[in-house]
């Protein structure tokens, strides 16, 4: 079954179709061809699977990825860090992780 799945996969791929279109054809043709149980049974699977508070997340981390781009935020918090440590020798990635640690406490993770 899984070299079904990554077969048809890689084929909807060449054909230009996109990652996630192509992920879940893929998918769901693998579940009514080699699962014996109801396509409803399959639909509850995918739902319960997906209403999980980590699923949720990663979605919710992206938009507030966007919304502080959006807002102008990032680039303070960027020219905050630059200003903190910016002058250290190999200044550029000091402000890379000071900057990832201030995103890390303001989204939770």
């Amino acid at each position: 079954m899984s070299i079904f799945i990554l077969i048809c996969f890689m084929v909807l791929m060449l054909l230009g179709i996109p990652v996630a279109v192509s992920l879940g054809a893929a998918s769901i043709a693998a579940i009514i061809l080699y699962d014996t149980s109801t396509i409803a049974s399959a639909v509850k699977l995918m739902y319960s699977s997906m209403n999980s508070f980590t699923m949720v997340a990663v979605p919710l981390f992206f938009l507030a990825g966007v919304l502080m781009e959006r807002g102008g935020v990032a680039e303070q918090i960027f020219d905050f860090c630059e200003a903190v440590v910016g002058w250290i020798a190999g200044g550029l990635g000091h402000v890379n992780i000071l900057t990832s640690i201030l995103f890390a406490g303001m989204s939770g993770s």
